[in-house]
This record gives structure tokens, C-alpha cells and sequence, in this order.
């Protein structure tokens, strides 16, 4: 995996107007897509940035050193391992690994995401134990770029076969006959979560139907067959003291479970500030029951 990675700092050019720059950290030598140089925190003591740039009003974009993001869409899903190794380079620009105290890496807590902890043992390639030192942080990550799928299927009576179709009318003739509701809620490797719900006119009178869960497993009264959720419902619990007709919206949403390493991906692309539903997925259907 190659690639440049760059730092953005912003440059004063009047009292109201900043230009953003990037210095590249790319090291040199014989592996600059290998080895990245550490900006420093005050910027003023940063080499790397052009003379014609330094200056007093030239700060960082940002306080957070994040160093690079990797574009899993480049990547074939799967698990990948990584190795983060600091190291110092000698004139020839020949790599050293530098063993630094184990407390150096630092993991995410379980139930703090943006709070560190010092990296548990098997996340460490230890140096040397007894002195307490790490050449590296390893850890283990699975690329997944699956989109979700969600597709909401016609409603039916069950009793006639008769769908809900293009203009979403059912004709029944007795309270007991029975609707089937069904949609497809999934992501390839079933990394994904489904919310689902119908709505009965103006949604005063809520119809209980909202299942949601991880789209692996029957959930909520609606079983998994087939790569279906389905259900029965009678008319008379659908119409719920309307008489005689109703209309219903059913609204169904599909949501990855995939993240950047600490927030989850929606598909939102903040660079261009538009959203991409790449990953999650939704669908919208309707249907009416009449007995005229």
C-alpha cells in the first residue's frame, strides 16, 4: 500500500483571509511510501514547511495529527494486519526500529472510543520484556466496502394472492384474512442493522409494527427465510377501530455497521459535503386495505 501523506496548515494572508497548504511527510530515501515523518506539534519548529510559508500566522488546520487515511475502496475486502513501528533514519536514509516504552501505544477504550488506554499485551510486539519496551503496535483490521440492500416487497393477501401493486389498494372481504409484510435487509457478510416500520395514516394510532436488529436473524416477530424478513398480520389488527379502509406506510432503513475506525461510515462523503449511500440503504412503500 503506497501512497503520499500530508499534513494541511493554513497561511495568514490578510487579517480575514487564510489559504490552506499541505506539507508532504513522506520520508526519503529507499522507502518513501514506507516511512513517515512525524510533524511536529508547534508548527514553528516544522522543517518540512516552505520558508516562503513560515511565519507567525502560519498554524496547523487543525489540532488533531491524525498522519494519513487510508481509502479501503482501493483494497479487496478481507483482514489485514498492521504494523506501526516508530524509526530513525540515518544519513544513507537506512530505517532503524526504535523500542520506546510499551505505555507509547495507546488503543481506544471498549466503552470510550475517544479515550486511550495503554495497547494490551497482544497488541504489542515486545522488544524487550524485561525493560518494558515495544517495537510495535499490531492489530488486526477487516475491510469491508459491501453495500447494504433494502427492498421492501408488495403487501398480500394471503387468503387471494391478491399485491398491493403500483396503486397500493387491497381488496378484503373479511376481517380475518391475513397480510403478508416482507422486505430484504442485508449486507453481504451481514455486517448491517435494520430498522422497519409501518405507519398507519397520520400516526396517531401507532400499529406496533417496528421491528430492528442485526439483519443475520429473525427479529421482532418477523422471520428470516430466504433472505426475507416476513410476517402475517390479520385486517382487523391492521385497520385497528378504522372501519372499513385504511392506508399504511412502511419505511424501512439499513444501516452498515462498518467505520472509520471510530465513527461509523453512512456513506457520507464530508470532503464534498454530499452523501453517498454507498454503504446504508433504505426503502419506502405503501399500501391501503378497503372492502369496497
Amino acid at each position: 500500500m503506497s501512497g503520499s501523506v500530508t499534513r494541511p496548515y493554513l497561511v495568514k494572508l490578510s487579517a480575514t483571509d487564510y489559504v490552506t497548504h499541505y506539507v508532504t511527510l513522506g520520508a526519503v530515501g529507499n522507502a518513501p511510501d514506507i516511512a513517515y515523518h512525524i510533524p511536529h506539534q508547534d508548527i514553528a519548529a516544522e522543517t518540512l514547511i516552505p520558508p516562503a510559508d513560515q511565519g507567525p500566522d502560519t498554524t496547523w488546520e487543525d489540532i488533531f495529527f491524525d498522519s494519513a487515511f487510508l481509502d479501503t475502496t482501493k483494497l479487496t475486502d478481507g483482514l489485514y494486519r498492521f504494523d506501526l513501528e516508530l524509526l530513525s533514519q540515518d544519513a544513507l536514509g537506512n530505517f532503524t526500529v526504535v523500542p520506546v516504552n510499551r505505555q507509547t501505544f495507546q488503543v481506544s477504550q471498549a466503552n470510550s472510543i475517544l479515550d486511550t488506554q495503554d495497547a494490551p499485551d497482544n497488541y504489542l510486539i515486545p522488544q524487550n520484556p524485561i525493560s518494558g519496551e515495544a517495537s510495535s503496535l499490531s492489530f488486526n483490521v477487516r475491510i469491508d466496502n459491501g453495500p447494504c440492500a433494502a427492498d421492501i416487497q408488495d403487501a398480500k393477501l394471503e387468503e387471494t394472492g391478491a399485491l398491493s401493486g403500483p396503486c397500493g389498494f387491497i381488496k378484503y372481504t373479511e376481517l380475518s384474512q391475513h397480510v403478508h409484510l416482507s422486505f430484504e435487509a442485508a449486507q453481504p457478510r451481514n455486517f448491517a442493522t435494520f430498522s422497519y416500520g409501518v405507519v398507519k395514516g397520520n400516526n396517531t394510532v401507532p400499529t406496533g409494527i417496528n421491528p430492528q436488529g442485526y439483519v443475520i436473524s429473525s427479529v421482532g416477530g418477523f422471520t428470516l427465510s430466504g433472505g426475507l424478513f416476513s410476517e402475517d398480520f390479520t385486517v382487523k389488527s391492521l385497520l385497528n377501530g378504522c372501519i372499513g379502509q385504511a392506508a399504511f406506510s412502511e419505511n424501512l432503513y439499513v444501516a452498515s455497521t462498518a467505520t472509520d475506525g471510530t465513527y461509523r461510515l453512512s456513506g457520507y462523503d464530508y470532503t464534498a459535503g454530499t452523501t453517498n449511500y454507498y454503504y446504508d440503504a433504505s426503502d419506502v412503500n405503501a399500501f391501503a386495505l378497503s372492502n369496497t
